[in-house]
């Protein structure tokens, strides 16, 4: 039901006001939203799309959120609806991507347009090139940035994946922040 329009509003004396929240960042993940919230959206809204996500951030605003990692099972957020990221910035939504995710892409944008292994130790400049355009397509949104990598389907990366090569991984991609975001990776959230 719509809000209902009034000519004034006043606010009584005494009225308690309360203070911003402790925590900056304050969300949720849709995390194992197939089928029950990914049907009901397609239903509704034709899929995770800039109507469903609109009506998300309104209740997360009401909740007083502002963090969200959005629905990653055969979605993409920036992919699927080159309006979300836009609509995201102007309510507040702060964006991040889930602990499978890194760099600002989402898992199924590399099955629609990575090539090669997702495997670091065997397919490292592909992946730095994937993660790149994932930075230049956010670089205008406030995002936390999930570094790092983990194998596909929350598998090991392979059987000699080693803190070693994890280092190297996060090493390369605060440098792909860097130079893409041109910003002190020191002063750009991540996770």
């Amino acid at each position: 039901m719509p809000v209902a329009r009034h000519a004034a509003l006043s606010v009584p004396l005494g009225t308690r006001l309360m203070d911003k929240p402790a925590v900056q960042y304050r969300g949720i993940f849709l995390n194992d939203e197939a089928p029950a919230l990914t049907n009901w959206a397609k239903e509704r809204f034709g899929g995770y799309n800039r109507k469903f996500y609109e009506q998300l951030f309104e209740l997360m605003l009401r909740m007083r959120a502002n963090y969200l990692w959005p629905a990653m099972w055969g979605s993409a957020f920036y992919d699927d609806d080159k309006g979300n990221g836009e609509l995201a910035d102007r309510m507040g939504i702060v964006m991040g991507t889930s602990h499978h995710e890194p760099m600002m892409r989402a898992h199924q944008e590399w099955l629609r347009h990575g090539k090669g292994p997702w495997d670091y130790s065997r397919n490292a400049d592909t992946l730095r090139a994937f993660w790149a355009q994932g930075l230049r397509n956010t670089r205008d949104h406030e995002k936390v940035i999930t570094m790092a990598m983990r194998g596909d389907g929350d598998e090991p990366m392979s059987e000699s994946a080693n803190v070693e090569l994890l280092e190297r991984i996060v090493r390369d991609q605060r440098s792909l922040i860097k130079q893409e975001l041109k910003r002190d990776p020191a002063t750009v959230p991540q996770l």
